[in-house]
C-alpha cells in the first residue's frame, strides 16, 4: 500500500516542477516589465514617426467629401476606419446613433473608451477628446476636420502603445452630422444645433456614462476642429478682436499678423484646463509652431448676454459642454477661415489633399504630442507600470533559453525528472510565441 502511494507521488512530480517553474517564469518576466513612459520617435524635431502616420490616415481616409447626402459611402468608411482603429488600440467601442433635424437621417457618434483602474466608479475623472468626422457638401474637409480627426486616433495610439496602467478614464469620440448647414433642401439634417452630433451625444450618451460610472466627473473636454493649417508668411492670419483678446491680439500684431499658431478658446471658468494644455505645447521641440490663449470673460455656463455678445465664438462642440452645469471645455483651432491661405478648389470641392503639406503635418503633429501629454499626467499614467507586448515576448524567450540549458545541465543523474519537466516547459513555451 505504502509503495503504491510513493509510486503516485513520484508520478506527480512532473506536474509539481512544472507548476513551480511555470510560476516562477512569469514572476520574473513580470518583474522585467520595461518602465517606458512614452515613446523616443516623436520627441525628435520634426516629430517625424506621428507626422507619417498622420499623413496615411488623411490621404487613405479623410480625402472625400462625407457628407450624408455628398459622399455617404467615404464617410461610412471614416466611421468604420475610426472604429477598427479605436479596437486594435484595445479601447471599448460604442456607437451612438441619434436623431437629426430630418426624420430621413440618423448620425452616429463613434466612441473609444480607455478605461483607468477607477473606472465604473464614483472616483473616476474623465478626460474627453472629440471631433467631427463628417464634411460640408463642398470640402473634403482634410483640415476641417480630417486633422481633428487623424490626430485624435495618433492620441489614442501613443497612450495605448506602451500598455500603462492609469489612474483616470479617456473618452475618444468622432461625432457625425455636426456641420451646420441651412434647411436648403430635402438633405439638410443640422439646422438647429441641438441635434447636431455632439449636442445628443452630451445629453443622452456622456450624461448615461456617468450616471452609470456611479456619479463620475468630466474633468475636462478638448475639442479638435481644423488644426494643421499653418502659414508662417505676413499678413496670412485676420485677427482683429482686442477687445476679448488683447494679448493674443498684440502678440500677433507684433508677429507680423502670421498664421503660425493654435489657438486654445476656453472660458474663465476653463482657465486650468486651458494652462496645463498650453504649457504642454511650450515645453515640446519646434517653437516656430505657437500657441495662443483665447479667454472669454464667461463664468460657468453663458448667459443670454454671453450668447449675444461671444456669438461667433460659440458655433463649435465646445458649446455643448458649455451649456452643461460644471463642464470644462476647450476648442483648438487653427482659426479656419480667418488664416488667409489660398484655399484650393477643384470641381468646386476645397479644403483637398493640397493642405497635405511637411510642415503642415509637423504642426499637427506637435499638436498629437501636446495632447498625449496632457492627458498621460491628467489621468495618472504610473511610468513605473508599463510595458510592451514584443519586450516581454523578448523576456520570455531569453528565460526559456536559460531553461533549456538549465534542463540540459540537470538532465544527468539524480536529477533527470527535474530536467526532463524544464525543457519540455521551454518547448511548450518556444511553441507559443511562435503563435
Amino acid at each position: 500500500m505504502m509503495m503504491n502511494t510513493v509510486s503516485r507521488g513520484v508520478r506527480l512530480l512532473p506536474a509539481i516542477f512544472f507548476v513551480i517553474a511555470l510560476q516562477a517564469l512569469f514572476d520574473q518576466c513580470r518583474s522585467a516589465e520595461l518602465t517606458i513612459r512614452r515613446s523616443s520617435d516623436d520627441q525628435l524635431p520634426v516629430y517625424n514617426q506621428t507626422a507619417e502616420n498622420l499623413r496615411s490616415i488623411l490621404v487613405d481616409y479623410f480625402r472625400h467629401p462625407r457628407h450624408h447626402h455628398v459622399g455617404a459611402e467615404y464617410k461610412a468608411n471614416a466611421r468604420k476606419f475610426i472604429a477598427e482603429t479605436f479596437t486594435s488600440y484595445g479601447l471599448e467601442v460604442e456607437t451612438h446613433i441619434f436623431t437629426t433635424d430630418n426624420e430621413n437621417y440618423n448620425g452616429t457618434n463613434v466612441i473609444g473608451i480607455l478605461k483607468g483602474d477607477l473606472a465604473g466608479t464614483a472616483h473616476d475623472q474623465i478626460s474627453l477628446v472629440g471631433a467631427h468626422y463628417d464634411t460640408q457638401r463642398t470640402m473634403t474637409g482634410i483640415d476641417d476636420n480630417g486633422s481633428g480627426v487623424a490626430a485624435m486616433l495618433e492620441v489614442a495610439r501613443k497612450l495605448t502603445e506602451d500598455k500603462c496602467h492609469r489612474k483616470y478614464t479617456t473618452i475618444f469620440v468622432a461625432f457625425d452630422i455636426d456641420v451646420m448647414e441651412e434647411e436648403v433642401d430635402a438633405f439638410s439634417a443640422c439646422f438647429t444645433r441641438i441635434t447636431c452630433g455632439c449636442s445628443p451625444f452630451v445629453t443622452e450618451w456622456l450624461y448615461s456614462y456617468l450616471d452609470n460610472s456611479m456619479g463620475a466627473v468630466l474633468k475636462g473636454a478638448i475639442l479638435l476642429q481644423a488644426i494643421m493649417n499653418y502659414d508662417n508668411r505676413p499678413t496670412s492670419q485676420e485677427f482683429t478682436d482686442k477687445e476679448n483678446f488683447p494679448e493674443a491680439f498684440d502678440a500677433i500684431t507684433n508677429d507680423g499678423n502670421r498664421g503660425n499658431f493654435l489657438g486654445v478658446l476656453g472660458r474663465s471658468f476653463d482657465s486650468d484646463l486651458a494652462n496645463a494644455i498650453m504649457a504642454k505645447w511650450e515645453s515640446l521641440p519646434e517653437s516656430k509652431y505657437k500657441i495662443y490663449d483665447l479667454e472669454l470673460d464667461i463664468e460657468g455656463v453663458p448667459t443670454s448676454l454671453d450668447q449675444v455678445k461671444y456669438q461667433k465664438y460659440l458655433m463649435g462642440d465646445h458649446f455643448n459642454f458649455w451649456n452643461e452645469e460644471y463642464m470644462k471645455a476647450v476648442y483648438l483651432t487653427d482659426t479656419r477661415d480667418s488664416r488667409i491661405v489660398p484655399m484650393r478648389c477643384v470641381d468646386n470641392i476645397c479644403d483637398d489633399i493640397g493642405v497635405i503639406t511637411d510642415e503642415n503635418l509637423i504642426f499637427l503633429a506637435k499638436s498629437v504630442q501636446m495632447l498625449t501629454d496632457y492627458l498621460y499626467d491628467v489621468t495618472e499614467t504610473d511610468p513605473n507600470n508599463c510595458y510592451k507586448e514584443l519586450d516581454l515576448k523578448e523576456t520570455i524567450n531569453e528565460k526559456v533559453s536559460l531553461i533549456v540549458k538549465t534542463g540540459q545541465s540537470k538532465s544527468d543523474g539524480g536529477m533527470r525528472l527535474g530536467g526532463s519537466v524544464l525543457v519540455m516547459m521551454a518547448a511548450f513555451f518556444t511553441a507559443f510565441l511562435r503563435h
